[in-house]
């Protein structure tokens, strides 16, 4: 009987200790999602075309940035907008496009590709941004990726240009499929770095969408949040967005600046703050980064005092 007693009350140690252990991990994951600065959106039941604007709303201050968009990535939901269905030149932007759509046709980025000696000159001659990248000289596709986004790179671009003609695709062809796909009604691209072009365009409604669709990949994810990258040959790189980098209650975990004279100052940040993900997209400020004129960066901070502090 004794030895009866002492089963059931090993048994009964033996499940409170499970339930203990089972407790312990709910409560470690339920931790982990909010500690998470990363978006916690169901890929499962995923819609991008199904944001909710029901709840938009104009800032009640001045911008630079003639048209802006805040999006909370945890339920879609579109918190302010300003002419987001406006037609605007992303200028590069743009390489967020190219990413999507190399990300999805690429399986093994172990795989390299180069410029020639020919790329480097047209690109410099069309003062395209470029990341550095040696003429002739084979770089892993994963290396590419990173110098295509961070230094804003035309010349990892046009490597990969050469790298997707070897199938016969053509990458600004299948950043217009990456439209088509997704139902995007503004949007059109004739190349794949943003060099300006009448027909090169978006609106911040498209965009939004685009740059989701790309957080859904995991080598397109990992990229946009990336503020650092060193290549296998020890060249470093920095995001353009590095300077907005925090670590206090906003935290800026990835996207990309763009600029050309006729598009503005354009940005996509994406950040987090109390245990909420959100992406904010700003289009066609007056400036010009290179004379140090970071309009869109003041208009960033701006945004981020009025909602924040």
């Amino acid at each position: 009987m004794k030895k009866r007693r002492r089963v059931k009350k090993g048994r009964l140690l033996l499940v409170i200790l499970l339930m203990t252990i089972i407790l312990l991990l709910l409560i470690l994951g339920i931790k982990a999602l909010f500690d998470n600065d990363d978006y916690s959106f169901n890929k499962n039941n995923l819609n991008i075309n199904e944001l909710d604007y029901s709840e938009m709303k104009e800032f009640d201050f001045t911008l630079n940035s003639k048209a802006y968009m805040l999006i909370r990535l945890n339920d879609f939901k579109v918190l302010y907008g300003h002419n987001i269905n406006n037609r605007i030149y992303p200028a590069s932007l743009t390489k967020i496009v190219a990413l999507d759509s190399i990300v999805r046709n690429i399986n093994d980025f172990d795989e390299t590709s180069s410029i020639t000696n020919e790329d480097y000159i047209e690109l410099i001659n069309e003062n395209a941004s470029i990341a550095g990248l040696k003429t002739n000289v084979e770089y892993s596709l994963k290396d590419l990726l990173y110098a295509l986004v961070l230094p804003s790179g035309a010349d990892a671009s046009r490597a990969f240009e050469h790298y997707l003609a070897k199938d016969n695709l053509i990458l600004v062809d299948e950043m217009n499929k990456v439209v088509s796909e997704l139902n995007l009604t503004d949007s059109h691209f004739t190349n794949s770095s943003g060099l300006h072009d009448e027909n090169l365009y978006t609106s911040l409604d498209d965009y939004c969408r685009i740059v989701i669709d790309t957080l859904l990949n995991n080598e397109g994810k990992a990229v946009l949040k990336s503020f650092e990258y060193t290549l296998e040959d020890g060249t470093h790189f920095n995001s353009t967005l590095k300077a907005l980098k925090r670590d206090d209650n906003i935290k800026t975990y990835g996207g990309k600046t763009g600029f050309t004279g006729e598009a503005g100052e354009n940005i996509m940040i994406l950040y987090s703050c109390d245990n909420r993900s959100y992406m904010l997209i700003l289009a066609n400020a007056d400036g010009n980064p290179y004379l140090g004129q970071n309009y869109h960066f003041n208009d960033v901070n701006k945004i981020f005092n009025y909602l924040y502090n």
